[in-house]
């Protein structure tokens, strides 16, 4: 005897949820956005560790504050503005200026298109969320701890 399932999961073109075109091409671009800015911020993020492993200094433990403040950086430099930083930690102060070098220096030239633009209007829980459910903790900080050791 079969006994139907309780959860099922149908897949559904956004067309066919949204009938209003100007909806759709709005969460399309907020999508694009999110994409492109997760791209730039892994891709940062495995620049910034591998340079301070090989210049010596002792790795950055991965966490979801220092990808949320790489998304940030990322997003003002593209647009070559500062976000306020009313009310910050001192510590979060020194990570975004020592982030920010790093991007002038390193990461920029390595941009095929360093004229792009990211930015992160109306989506500061996206990025909280990006940085959060992509198990990037996993990804990065686990390999890194059994590939390269510790710098004394």
């Amino acid at each position: 005897m079969n006994t139907p399932d309780v959860h099922r999961s149908i897949k559904n073109a956004l067309k066919n949820i949204i009938k209003d075109q100007a909806t759709q091409y709005i969460i399309l671009d907020v999508v694009g956005a999110c994409h492109r800015l997760t791209v730039h911020a892994l891709q940062f993020l495995k620049l910034f560790l591998l340079t301070s492993y090989e210049q010596g200094v002792p790795l950055q433990e991965v966490t979801e504050h220092l990808v949320v403040t790489i998304m940030k950086v990322l997003c003002e430099e593209s647009n070559g503005s500062e976000t306020k930083t009313k009310g910050c930690k001192e510590t979060t102060l020194h990570l975004k200026q020592e982030l920010r070098l790093f991007h002038q220096q390193h990461y920029k030239p390595t941009m095929i298109d360093n004229q792009e633009k990211l930015g992160f209007t109306n989506m500061t829980q996206l990025l909280q969320y990006i940085a959060g459910c992509q198990g990037l903790r996993e990804q990065y900080q686990t390999p890194l701890c059994a590939t390269f050791e510790p710098v004394s």
